[in-house]
């Protein structure tokens, strides 16, 4: 935490930041970042390239259900393809952050936040969904411990893959489901916290600590997903990618 407020707060290190998501997403039409100015940047001061557009979550209110289901699924899109294929996340999902503008392009805001993983340790986050679509608790339980999961006494052998498969079916819903998703109702952080409580080995998958920013993220975008009770099929988008990345 110590280090992610340190570095949020440095404004040379965001404008070089800004700078490379740039280079990121040259290829791409449908989202663009502010170009920053570095002759004008010091620590304390970030210049950059004024962004027109209208926050993500007031432009969602006034969109018809079609239309707003596209554009989270847009959204949420844009985080799996930063994860999987860039390996860095801007790990900041707040709306304000996300300004649609007239010609429907993203203009992406704020990169004080950026995380950086190795592409193994993003593939074996999406690998763990693959087993569930395999039924093959085991083997999760061997990527968990070699993505740095576990206590000090951690024992994949003490961690009962039923109980694992079932704790899968809480907080990987969307995922493990067929069809639409309904997020509104979908509590994974409380009802997974019961799940643990009642069955106390789980607690033994203690996260590694370079997940923090990634599960903010996650919360972040469950957060607007389920403000918007959106309604998305979003498992045909991990199996592509878990595809694209050789996974499956």
């Amino acid at each position: 935490i110590q280090d992610v407020l340190l570095t949020e707060s440095d404004y040379l290190q965001e404008a070089d930041q800004l700078a490379r998501f740039q280079e990121h997403l040259a290829g791409r039409s449908d989202i663009v970042v502010p170009k920053p100015f570095p002759e004008l940047t010091r620590t304390n001061v970030l210049v950059m390239e004024y962004m027109h557009g209208k926050k993500l979550d007031i432009a969602l209110a006034e969109m018809e259900h079609g239309p707003r289901e596209e554009m989270l699924f847009r959204w949420l899109s844009l985080f799996v393809w930063m994860f999987h294929e860039l390996n860095e996340l801007h790990a900041d999902p707040h709306p304000g952050n996300f300004l649609l503008q007239e010609d429907g392009t993203l203009a992406l805001l704020d990169f004080g936040c950026v995380k950086t993983f190795e592409p193994r340790f993003a593939d074996g986050m999406l690998e763990i969904v693959t087993t569930c679509w395999d039924d093959n608790p085991e083997r999760a339980l061997e990527i968990y411990a070699e993505l740095g999961f576990g206590n000090r006494d951690f024992d994949v052998n003490k961690v009962d893959s039923a109980v694992l498969s079932a704790y899968h079916d809480i907080v990987l819903a969307p995922f493990v489901s067929d069809g639409p998703f309904q997020f509104g109702g979908w509590q994974p952080a409380l009802d997974g916290k019961k799940f643990m409580l009642n069955n106390p080995s789980m607690l033994q998958l203690t996260p590694p600590p370079n997940l923090l920013m990634y599960f903010r993220l996650l919360s972040g975008i469950k957060g607007l997903l389920g403000k918007f009770d959106a309604e998305l099929d979003i498992r045909p988008l991990a199996a592509e990618t878990a595809k694209r990345r050789g996974l499956i």
